[in-house]
């Protein structure tokens, strides 16, 4: 019998050592002298605004007409000129001596780009545009007609809101 008592005796204490090692299930710090930590989680950087491209390619299809360096802008919904009305200076300017810098720098343009020089009959310019801005919904484009003296040609205004991922479009 003895023996039964003493592995009785060693099973209590078993199971008095397991009660203590599994402790409490609450966290009362407030008794102790440790310091508080507080974690505070650092905010995620704001996401970069998107940014919109456009690629623009321009043939130059006249028989033996040189264009000026291409002029390219994204603004708002405005039209830069209007058929019958008179030029502003910016496009006076690109009309009669090709600088298109002008042009391209005029207080509602949002972003721009230009050619890399003339673009002779039978050859193309590829001139890309990049903005972050969402109110660049529109795109002009416009070049002077080099053998002439005060003539242009161009796109005014063309709409690019409905543009989707890699879409193309030809005027």
């Amino acid at each position: 019998m003895l023996i039964q008592k003493s592995s009785l005796l060693k099973i209590a204490m078993a199971t008095a050592m397991l009660t203590l090692l599994t402790g409490c299930p609450f966290d009362d710090d407030d008794n102790d002298d440790s310091p508080d930590v507080v974690v505070t989680p650092t905010p995620e950087p704001p996401a970069p605004a998107p940014e919109y491209s456009y690629e623009i390619q321009v043939t130059n299809l006249t028989y033996a007409q040189p264009l000026s360096p291409i002029a390219v802008t994204l603004h708002g919904d405005e039209v830069l000129w209007t058929i019958g009305m008179p030029a502003s200076n910016a496009l006076e300017i690109l009309a009669e001596g090709g600088d298109n810098s002008s042009f391209i720098g005029q207080e509602s343009i949002i972003a721009s780009a230009s050619g890399e020089g003339v673009v002779m009959p039978g050859t193309m310019s590829t001139i890309s545009v990049t903005t972050t801005e969402m109110t660049a919904t529109h795109i002009t484009i416009a070049t002077m007609l080099v053998n002439t003296n005060d003539a242009f040609s161009g796109l005014t205004g063309l709409d690019l809101s409905s543009f989707e991922l890699d879409d193309s479009r030809s005027w």
